[in-house]
């Protein structure tokens, strides 16, 4: 079993597999991630997961991305930790303690953005 898979490494990433049998693991991974779809691809669905569930494709999709990709592991805790605070803050808005803008401030960004606007 493992000889053929290492045959089948070496057709996919050419003789550096041969030439380092016991780094068949880190081969396996980069014959996975060049099949895999790019971070660009895989970083709206991972958004779209915390919104909807995806299909079976796409979910596949993201944890066999997520295996080889480790800046799209942080991006992914990264859309939680913000997901967290989001929600958090939304929850507590009701809160007199949070900072709130005067009426005066209200009125000068309303005036900044239409004066950008136009």
């Amino acid at each position: 079993m493992e000889m053929k898979l290492l045959t089948w490494l070496a057709e996919k990433t050419g003789a550096w597999v041969a030439q380092n049998p016991q780094g068949w693991k880190a081969a396996l991974v980069f014959a996975l991630a060049r099949k895999l779809p790019h971070c660009k691809q895989v970083a709206p669905l991972m958004s779209q997961a915390m919104e909807r569930p995806l299909s079976w494709r796409q979910w596949v999709q993201v944890k066999l991305h997520l295996v080889v990709c480790l800046m799209c592991v942080r991006y992914q805790k990264q859309l939680w930790l913000l997901r967290e605070a989001a929600l958090k803050i939304a929850t507590s808005s009701e809160d007199a303690s949070l900072p709130r803008l005067s009426p005066e401030a209200r009125e000068r960004l309303k005036r900044a953005l239409d004066a950008q606007e136009h």
